[in-house]
């Protein structure tokens, strides 16, 4: 679910928002949604009313956020908001909104969260967002 309005023409690191999107589709197999959740979570100045939220406790491949963020302060010399900003540019489904974090690889019932959404969309009429 994406908290804020997407917007394609922004320039983000020198690039439009929409040609990031799309190369996260191409190239990283991302859903065009989680695409632009991910840029969005990016440059989160560059959408209007996109919220990222730090939480301590998600996990963030094997390891919990907190956990990673006290890693990139330790070992890398990053200060607390920036260690916290990297995990969440890192892993930016896990901190959008206040309580529903959409992600599309869990394995349910013998397939991808995101095969399922898109077959609630395809056959039974679903938004994205229902769906």
């Amino acid at each position: 679910m994406i908290q804020g309005q997407w917007c394609p023409e922004p320039m983000c690191d020198g690039h439009s928002a929409e040609s990031r999107a799309q190369w996260l589709v191409q190239f990283k197999g991302h859903s065009t949604e989680a695409a632009r959740r991910t840029v969005m979570a990016e440059f989160p100045t560059m959408f209007k009313g996109f919220k990222v939220h730090w939480r301590p406790e998600p996990m963030c491949g094997w390891y919990s956020a907190e956990s990673r963020a006290q890693w990139l302060v330790k070992y890398k010399g990053l200060n607390t908001e920036e260690a916290r900003r990297t995990v969440m540019v890192e892993f930016p489904t896990m901190f959008q909104g206040h309580h529903v974090y959409w992600r599309p690889e869990p394995m349910c019932d013998g397939h991808s969260a995101e095969s399922r959404a898109q077959w609630l969309v395809k056959y039974k009429g679903q938004t994205t967002e229902e769906a």
